[in-house]
C-alpha cells in the first residue's frame, strides 16, 4: 500500500473552510452584503427561482425536492348514523360537483382527465427549464460563475494572437515578480532599509481580469452540486416523463420534428423538452458526481428518484473527502482482493495470462524491418538537413517523439522533426523580451513558415502532399518524402511533420526515454497502452480525443503512484546528487525560459540514489495493465490534475482553470504556474472523455473476467472495439457525413495517395459540392459521392417530349422553312459560309455573340460581333 502524504489530503483549507451540519460549505469571515452564504454559481441560483418562483433561496435549500404522487384508496363501507349519513349527502354533492366540473373541462379540452393525473393539474408552465439546467450543469463542469457578454466568434488568427499577448504579459509579469524576490532578498542580505523608488513595479491582476480565488470557486462549485442535485434528479427521473397519456394544462404529448416529446415535472412547475436534451442532462450530472465520490455510489445516487436527501445532508462531504484521498495498492494486492485469491495465484494466472498472448509481445529494436525504418527514417533527415540550412544558414533540425524514445509501433507512424532557425529564435527572444508585439511576431513567423514550405515544395518529384499550418499552437509543415525506402509502406514514403522551434517537445521525448529504461517493464507497458489506444482509435488529439504521447504520461504517472518509478524530476533527487541547473551554459536545462533540467536513469543507478522496491519483483506486465485501467477507471479523483513532475496526487484542477470532462493532463515542463501552460487533457471534448473513461472501465471488467474464467486461444486482452460515430467537427461543409471509425486501411484514404501541391485527398469533398453531397460509410471510403455538383457524375439529358416538324424530302435542315418564314440570323449564316468558301478557308461554326465584358479588355470571346476576327478574310 502506497501512501499518498503524511496526512489526509483536503480539497479546501481548514483554516478558511468549514462544513455545516446540512452539507454546504461557508466560508469563515466572509462578508459581502450582496450575498448570502451559502455561496452559489449564477445559473444554479437562477435555476432553482425558475422552478420556484415564489420562494426566497433560503426556503428553496430546506426542501427535499421530492412529492410522492397521492395515492387513491377506496374505504371499505361501515355503518352509518344520522349524523353520518347528512355527511355523506354532503360529500356526494360535493364530490358530484367536482365530477361536472371536470366534465366541463375535460370537455372543452375534448377528452376527460384522469383522477391519476389530476395532482399535476395545479402545475405552472416554466419556460426553458432544459435550457437552464444545460446551462447550469455546463457551469459546473467549468466552475464559471458570472455570466458575461457573449463575444463573437473570432477568426483563428485572431485568436492565437491574443493566446499569444497573454503568454507575453503572463511572462512579463513572472519575471517582474522575480525581480521584486530577488531585490528583497538582495536587501536583506545587505542590512539596508528597502526603497520603494528603485523597487520594480508590479502589475495588478485585478487591473488585467478580475479572477476570483480558488477557495472561493471551489465553495461555489460543491455548493451548487449540493444545492441543485436534489431537486434535478426527481425531475430528469420522474416516472411520468415518459407518458404519452398524461395531460397537464391543456399540454398533450405530441411528436416534434426534433425528437420524442419528454415531460419536467417538479413540485411546482413543468415544461417539455426531447428524450435526447434529458438522456445529455442525465449523463451529464451523473459524470459531474463521478468526479466527487465514488463512481458505483454515483450511479446509484442519480438514478434515484428521490434524489438522495439523506446523502446530501449526512454522506455528501464525507463521501468527498474519501474520494480525495484513495488508497493507492499494489496491482497484484488489488487483483488478489478481487479474484479472492493468493498473491502467487494471482502472480501465475497474469503470467500464463501473458505468455498467451501474442499481440503484446512488439519485435524488438534489432529486427530488420526495425534496422531498415530507421535507415529511411536518417535518410529523411538527411536530406531535409541538407535543404533547409542551405535556404536558412545554421539551421539545426532534431528528430523527436517515438522515433527518439523508441517507443513506435512502427507501420504507420510518422516521424516528427524540430526545426531551429537564428531568425526565428531572434524573433521569439524578442517576444519574449517583450520589444516585439504579438501581432508582427506572428506575421514574421507565418512567413518563414512559407518560406520553408516552398523551398520542400520546389522539388516536387521528392516531397508531396505539402502544407504549412501557421494557425496552430505551433507551425507545423507537413509532407510526404518519396525515397524514403519505407519497408511499412508499398511506396517506400515516409509522413512527416517539421514544427518550428519545438525543442520543447524534443526534452519531453528524451525524458520519456529515461523513464522507459528505469525496468524493462515499464516500456512494454508503455507499448501495450499504446496498442490499445491505437486500435479504439483514441489516440489522436485531432479526433477529439488524446495523443499517444499523453498516454505515455499517464502510464508514467501510475507507476509513480504506486512507487514503480521516481521522480526524475525532484529536487531533492536534484539536490543529493549534486545537479545544478545551468541555463547559460547548457541549453537544455532552459529550452523556451521554462526549466527543462532532469536527472538521467544511469546516474541514480550508479549512485545508488533510488531502489524499486521488492514486491514489484514478481508483478507482471498483465497485472500492471489491469491496475492502470482500474485506476483512472474508478480510483483517481477527478478533481486533481495528472503531473509526473509532482509525481503524486498533489495538484488541483481548480489551479489549471480547466473542466471536468476528463482529466487535468499537466505537460512536465509547460506547467500551469508558467508562463505557457500546456493542459494535454484539453482535446478530450464533452464527447470523448466519457468515451475514454467508458474504454478503461470495460477493458478493466474484461481482465477480470480473463482472470476468472480463463482464455481461450485468440482472445485478446481487451474487448473488441467498438463502432463509434465521430464528433461532428464544425469547420466541415454542411453535408451530413457519416461514417464508420474502425474500417479496413485499404478502404481508408491516405493522404500519401494524393497528386502533388495542394491537391485534395482523395475522398474529399470540392467547394461545389459542399451543399448537396450525402455520402454514405461506403461512398466516403471509396471516394464515390453521391451529388448533382459532382463531375464524375454525368446529367442524364432530360426528355423532350415537343414536337418536331417531320422534314420534307430532299431538303436540307434549312430548307424546313419557307424564305419568308426563315430567321434572319439564317441569311447571315450562309453570306458567312459563302464569304468563307471564296477565301479557301471552310468555317463550320459561326462565332458566338459574347458580352463585352466590363473592363474592356479579354479575347475574341469577349469582342462585339464586328471586331471579332474572322478566319476567312483574305489578304487582299
Amino acid at each position: 500500500m502506497v501512501e499518498q502524504g503524511s496526512s489526509r489530503r483536503s480539497l479546501w483549507p481548514q483554516s478558511e473552510v468549514e462544513a455545516s451540519p446540512d452539507g454546504f460549505l461557508r466560508i469563515k469571515n466572509f462578508n459581502d452584503a450582496e450575498e448570502r452564504q451559502p455561496l452559489l454559481l449564477q445559473s444554479t441560483t437562477r435555476l432553482l427561482r425558475s422552478i420556484y418562483p415564489k420562494l426566497e433561496m433560503g426556503d428553496i435549500l430546506k426542501r427535499p425536492g421530492f412529492q410522492e404522487e397521492p395515492q387513491t384508496t377506496e374505504k371499505l363501507p361501515t355503518k352509518k348514523g344520522k349524523g353520518d349519513v347528512e355527511e355523506s349527502i354532503a360529500e356526494a354533492t360535493s364530490n358530484l360537483s367536482i365530477e361536472q366540473k371536470e366534465e366541463e373541462e375535460g370537455a372543452n379540452n375534448g377528452s376527460k382527465i384522469p383522477a391519476e393525473y389530476q395532482c399535476y393539474q395545479d402545475l405552472v408552465r416554466i419556460e426553458n427549464i432544459s435550457n437552464r439546467i444545460n446551462t447550469a450543469l455546463r457551469d459546473i463542469q467549468t466552475f464559471r460563475h458570472r455570466e458575461g457578454p457573449k463575444r463573437p466568434r473570432q477568426p483563428r488568427g485572431d485568436l492565437k494572437v491574443k493566446a499569444l499577448e497573454k503568454q507575453q504579459q503572463r511572462l512579463m509579469q513572472m519575471r517582474t515578480e522575480s525581480n521584486v524576490t530577488s531585490y528583497i532578498d538582495k536587501s536583506d542580505e545587505d542590512g539596508d532599509d528597502l526603497d520603494v523608488e528603485d523597487a520594480p513595479e508590479m502589475e495588478d491582476e485585478d487591473s488585467v481580469e478580475a479572477v476570483e480565488s480558488q477557495t472561493l470557486r471551489l465553495v461555489r462549485t460543491l455548493n451548487s452540486v449540493r444545492a441543485l442535485y436534489p431537486h434535478l434528479l426527481p425531475i430528469l427521473n420522474h416516472p411520468r416523463r415518459n407518458d404519452k397519456n398524461l395531460v397537464i394544462r391543456k399540454t398533450h404529448y405530441k411528436t416534434r420534428k426534433k425528437g420524442t416529446m419528454c415531460w419536467l415535472i417538479g413540485t411546482v412547475g413543468f415544461d417539455t423538452t426531447t428524450t435526447k436534451a434529458v438522456k445529455t442532462a442525465h449523463s451529464d450530472a451523473k459524470s459531474i458526481l463521478e468526479g466527487f465520490i465514488d463512481v458505483l455510489l454515483a450511479g446509484k445516487i442519480v438514478n434515484d428518484f428521490k434524489g438522495s436527501p439523506d446523502f446530501w445532508e449526512t454522506s455528501w462531504l464525507v463521501e468527498l473527502e474519501e474520494r480525495c484521498n484513495p488508497v493507492i495498492v499494489n496491482p497484484i494486492e488489488l487483483l488478489s482482493t478481487k479474484l479472492n485469491k493468493s498473491s502467487d495465484e494471482v502472480v501465475t494466472i497474469t503470467r500464463d495470462l501473458l505468455e498467451q498472448d501474442d499481440h503484446v509481445h512488439l519485435g524488438s529494436a534489432s529486427s530488420e524491418m526495425d534496422q531498415s525504418y530507421q535507415k529511411a527514417v536518417s535518410k529523411l533527415q538527411r536530406r531535409l538537413s541538407n535543404l533547409l540550412t542551405g535556404r536558412f544558414r545554421g539551421a539545426r533540425l532534431s528528430i523527436y517523439g517515438s522515433c527518439l524514445s523508441n517507443l513506435s509501433l512502427g507501420k504507420g507512424s510518422d516521424v516528427d522533426l524540430s526545426l531551429w532557425i537564428p531568425e526565428a529564435d531572434t524573433l521569439k527572444k524578442g517576444f519574449h523580451d517583450g520589444s516585439i508585439s504579438a501581432e508582427e511576431y506572428q506575421r514574421k513567423m507565418t512567413n518563414l513558415v512559407h518560406q520553408a514550405k516552398r523551398k520542400l515544395a520546389s522539388f516536387n518529384t521528392e516531397f508531396r502532399n505539402m502544407f504549412a499550418i501557421t494557425k496552430a499552437r505551433i507551425p507545423v509543415i507537413t509532407g510526404t518524402f518519396v525515397y524514403a525506402n519505407n519497408p511499412y509502406t508499398e511506396d517506400g514514403s515516409i509522413d512527416f511533420d517539421i514544427c518550428f522551434l519545438n525543442d520543447i517537445a524534443v526534452a519531453n521525448s528524451g525524458l520519456l526515454q529515461e523513464y522507459s529504461l528505469v525496468d524493462p517493464r515499464v516500456r512494454e507497458l508503455m507499448m501495450t497502452v499504446k496498442k490499445w489506444a491505437k486500435e479504439y482509435r483514441i489516440n489522436s488529439a485531432k479526433d477529439n480525443f488524446i495523443s499517444s504521447y499523453t498516454w505515455m504520461n499517464l502510464v508514467i504517472f501510475y507507476m509513480q503512484c504506486i512507487g514503480f518509478l521516481p521522480n526524475l524530476q525532484s529536487p531533492m533527487l536534484m539536490e543529493e546528487i549534486g545537479l545544478v541547473p545551468d541555463p547559460q551554459n547548457n541549453y537544455w536545462h532552459f529550452v523556451n525560459n521554462l526549466d527543462t533540467c532532469t536527472l538521467k536513469w544511469n546516474d541514480l543507478k550508479k549512485n545508488n540514489l533510488w531502489i524499486m522496491p521488492s514486491e514489484f519483483d514478481n508483478v507482471t506486465v498483465a497485472a500492471l495493465l489491469y491496475g492502470f485501467f482500474e485506476f483512472y477507471g474508478y480510483r483517481l479523483p477527478w478533481m486533481y490534475a495528472v503531473s509526473i513532475k509532482e509525481g503524486r496526487i498533489v495538484v488541483s484542477k481548480l489551479a489549471t482553470r480547466k473542466i471536468c470532462f476528463f482529466f487535468s493532463i499537466e505537460d512536465p515542463f509547460e506547467t500551469y504556474n508558467s508562463h505557457c501552460p500546456h493542459d494535454l487533457g484539453t482535446p478530450a471534448s464533452e464527447y470523448g472523455g466519457p468515451f475514454i473513461m467508458n474504454c478503461l472501465r470495460d477493458a478493466e471488467k474484461h481482465l477480470i473476467e480473463l482472470m476468472s474464467n480463463g482464455r481461450s486461444n485468440g482472445q485478446k486482452l481487451w474487448p473488441e472495439p467498438p463502432f463509434v460515430e465521430p464528433e461532428p467537427k464544425r469547420n466541415v461543409n454542411n453535408s451530413k457525413q457519416v461514417w464508420k471509425r474502425f474500417e479496413d486501411k485499404e478502404k481508408q484514404p491516405n493522404r500519401a495517395n494524393g497528386n502533388n501541391g495542394n491537391s485534395k485527398p482523395k475522398g474529399e469533398m470540392n467547394r461545389g459540392q459542399a451543399g448537396q453531397a450525402r455520402s454514405t460509410a461506403n461512398d466516403f471510403q471509396t471516394g464515390e459521392i453521391k451529388g448533382s455538383h459532382n463531375r464524375k457524375q454525368k446529367a442524364k439529358p432530360r426528355p423532350n417530349n415537343r414536337a418536331k416538324p417531320a422534314p420534307q424530302k430532299n431538303e436540307g435542315p434549312n430548307q424546313q422553312f419557307s424564305n419568308h418564314e426563315r430567321p434572319q440570323q439564317n441569311k447571315q449564316d450562309e453570306e458567312s459560309n459563302a464569304g468563307g468558301k471564296q477565301g479557301g478557308v471552310e468555317e463550320k461554326h459561326r462565332p458566338r455573340n459574347r458580352r463585352k465584358p466590363r473592363n474592356g479588355r479579354g479575347g475574341g470571346r469577349g469582342r462585339e460581333p464586328s471586331q471579332q476576327k474572322v478566319s476567312a478574310v483574305s489578304d487582299g
